[in-house]
């Protein structure tokens, strides 16, 4: 049976990922797995770039977090 969103229609899954995107597109520090969201990879190869220093990020305690700002930059230096 196909997904369905909040109304009972078939869901393709396009609106709520432009809904998610826009949201992203508001928050100052994202956390990892909104990175990936945002990046369009996974949550694992996020850690591993966080962990190599590949992707500008800080550490609070043990989560990372990511100013989107600077993930911007980073993106535009490619």
């Amino acid at each position: 049976m196909a997904p369905r969103d909040r109304s009972g229609r078939v869901s393709t899954g396009q609106g709520e990922f432009r809904q998610i995107g826009a949201d992203l597109l508001n928050i100052k520090w994202m956390t990892v797995k909104q990175v990936s969201l945002y990046l369009q990879i996974s949550v694992s190869k996020v850690y591993q770039m966080a962990q190599e220093g590949q992707i500008p990020c800080c550490r609070l305690g043990q989560q990372w977090r990511f100013d989107r700002e600077e993930i911007d930059r980073w993106l535009k230096g490619y």
